[in-house]
């Protein structure tokens, strides 16, 4: 079975991954230099970031499974979600829809044995989301076959029957999740023909990112593989589940430390405007809709490479040069020179969260005042 590129479905709150910035190397001989000039513990240091390998957290940062297997808090991200879950209740506009098109000769146990073991191994896949005392709390579930619907897709072979596929994708992909009794995860394989597929998973944003997509899918297509060939994946044992890092940052949000953190957002955020003026054809309606669109526009390479030429100029990345421009024009708009800009960052700044899936992405606040340079 092969496996082509994901089906275009609209989401509605994407979110990005962090791009890792990586600046020239110096010159061998610069470089040799700085080395000797290091402490043999940094320079132990040094030679394993080169190597990749991440550097290791302190005692107070490291993740600790939890004692037992009792309800866990809610993560701050995963707070805000059922917040807004429990404000617009049977709204679907958090879930995350991915639909992948399978060619050739599907095999259909191992396609649902692999569905299995990812519940099995990522507890996020079968927790639901209960109040307790009035405090959501996040229940673990035993582990059970994950329900796959199956759904022929009619029409005559080309247009007509991509039509109805991408009706019946945006239709299942819309349908709300009740968070308190509902699987978070949803299978469904349309057939097109003996061996045409499109698989459909829909997760709550609740429990996924952008993020936790890709080590789903990474993770989905070896244990599909290993099944198809009889020979189960070997996957790396996961040493921390999400509940282990939502109780661990609950743990650290209640220390002293972050009262430092707070202050400096409350220092860097004091007078910042309330609501971004911007001049909009229409009056803005009084509740949101959700009903936007994606406009694509590919900029020359001439451009491109001007505007990394300019971020080499003024030692900065070109998501940074590229932000500056973007605040240039809002200016142009509003005329406000105070301008705040909601950034989504990966939010794992934990080597033992990379491979998990979970909610993790956060809104990075990024704000400046426009001068006349």
């Amino acid at each position: 079975m092969k496996v082509s590129e994901p089906s275009t479905i609209p989401v509605n709150d994407p979110v990005s991954l962090r791009t890792d910035t990586i600046q020239p190397a110096p010159p061998a001989g610069e470089l040799s230099g700085r080395h000797s000039n290091l402490s043999e513990s940094k320079r132990d240091l040094l030679e394993k970031r080169l190597r990749g390998q991440p550097p290791p957290a302190p005692a107070e940062r490291t993740i600790a499974p939890r004692s037992e297997n009792a309800p866990a808090p809610l993560s701050s991200a995963q707070q805000r979600m059922w917040f807004f879950s429990e404000l617009q209740p049977g709204s679907a506009v958090y879930n995350i829809p991915f639909a992948l098109r399978l060619k050739g000769e599907l095999n259909l146990p191992a396609l649902r044995a692999a569905l299995d073991a990812m519940v099995v191994r990522h507890e996020i896949l079968r927790t639901r989301f209960v109040a307790e005392g009035g405090s959501p709390v996040q229940v673990v579930a035993e582990a059970g076959p994950v329900a796959l619907t199956r759904i022929e897709v009619s029409g005559e072979p080309g247009p007509p029957r991509e039509a109805n596929l991408q009706r019946s994708l945006v239709a299942e992909s819309r349908r709300p999740f009740d968070l308190g009794r509902d699987l978070i995860v949803r299978a469904t394989l349309f057939q097109l023909g003996e061996t045409e597929h499109v698989l459909l998973l829909v997760i709550h944003h609740i429990a996924s990112d952008l993020w936790a997509w890709n080590v789903f899918l990474r993770e989905f297509s070896a244990l599909y593989a290993g099944f198809a060939a009889g020979q189960p994946a070997a996957l790396p044992a996961l040493a921390i589940q999400y509940a282990d890092y939502a109780a661990w940052e609950r743990s650290w949000l209640g220390r002293p430390a972050i009262e430092k953190q707070l202050a400096y957002w409350k220092q860097n955020l004091a007078g910042a405007p309330a609501l971004l003026d911007l001049p909009t054809d229409r009056p803005r309606p009084a509740a949101i809709s959700f009903h936007g669109a994606i406009v694509r526009h590919a900029l020359p390479a001439t451009v491109v490479d001007g505007l990394k030429q300019l971020s080499r100029r003024e030692d900065a990345t070109l998501f940074m040069t590229l932000l500056a421009a973007f605040k240039v024009l809002i200016f142009r708009l509003t005329q406000q020179p105070d301008v705040v800009v909601g950034v989504p960052t990966a939010g794992r700044n934990h080597p033992q969260t990379a491979g998990l899936i979970g909610l993790f992405v956060n809104t990075l606040a990024v704000r400046n005042a426009l001068s006349a340079d």
